[in-house]
């Protein structure tokens, strides 16, 4: 289930509030003629998408397990000095001073050179991160891991084409029902759950869940991801289960301790009466 976060504020909101003057044009020649102030100001009017940069791009290169030893704040600093760097060079640089008003494309290729000068100076911090605090913590793999790496990886690489036939034969069936006008299937669901467990534990350590085949069918075939760098080369691709397993849990050497898998197809069967037909 997603969870519902509050709107981001926006530029227009930031700047009511501290007053700020919300001329990016002004600003940018203030700061070339060495106003500080300005740069300040310029700071405060795009920190919104300065956090918001940093935000969605340590999201998408990296996983929990990596994120959550980082200070928020230390990325928000260090995004803060690239941005003041990025503009230091755009006024100086730029002819952006040729036009009286800061339109709509320059003002995109403004936000573009500053987000790139973002995203090279978070690298290093991640980078560091992801060696020191992977998944598997800071000792490295002994050869019985990576063989059951391995191992595990043929098991499940198998076991999603098996998964994708069954689930192309029910939709198949249930979509046959549909066309026959079957007298109960009108419409019908496919829910994917995958548990792993460890030895006498009750409850599944991870849980993989989908409810269609996209995953399984795309295109890529080997889904070790630049968060999953730590992992050595597998004897074959890497399957999506497994990336899976290790990018998206939270389990650690758990993985290593997995006792047994269950693989559960749901199907919804649906039929659905209109209030028309009775009243």
């Amino acid at each position: 289930m997603t969870r519902k976060t509050e709107k981001p504020i926006s530029i227009e909101q930031i700047s009511k509030a501290l007053l700020i003057n919300g001329d990016t044009k002004l600003l940018l020649r203030k700061i070339k003629n060495g106003d500080k102030a300005a740069m300040v100001q310029l700071v405060m009017l795009y920190m919104a998408d300065i956090i918001r940069h940093v935000d969605h791009h340590k999201q998408k290169r990296y996983n929990y397990q990596i994120l959550r030893n980082i200070a928020t704040t230390d990325l928000i600093d260090t995004a803060i000095d690239a941005f003041i760097n990025s503009v230091e060079s755009y006024v100086n640089s730029s002819d952006f001073l040729d036009k009286d008003k800061f339109d709509d494309d320059e003002e995109l290729s403004f936000m573009d050179e500053y987000e790139k000068c973002i995203d090279k100076s978070l690298e290093p911090i991640l980078l560091k991160a992801n060696k020191y605090s992977c998944f598997f913590g800071n000792s490295h793999l002994l050869p019985k891991n990576i063989a059951m790496l391995n191992k595990l990886n043929r098991i499940l690489t198998e076991k999603q084409k098996m998964i994708t036939e069954r689930l192309a034969d029910y939709s198949g069936l249930l979509d046959n029902r549909i066309r026959t006008k079957d007298c109960f299937t009108q419409d019908y669901n496919l829910d994917l759950e995958i548990n792993y467990y460890t030895k006498n534990n009750g409850n599944p350590i991870h849980t993989t869940y989908d409810n269609c085949t996209y995953l399984f069918n795309c295109e890529i075939t080997d889904w070790i991801v630049p968060s999953m760098s730590f992992i050595p080369v597998l004897e074959d691709p890497c399957c999506y289960l497994l990336h899976d397993l290790i990018d998206h849990s939270r389990i650690g050497k758990k993985l290593f301790k997995i006792d047994s898998i269950w693989i559960n197809i749901t199907i919804d069967d649906q039929n659905f009466i209109k209030r028309k037909e009775f009243i």
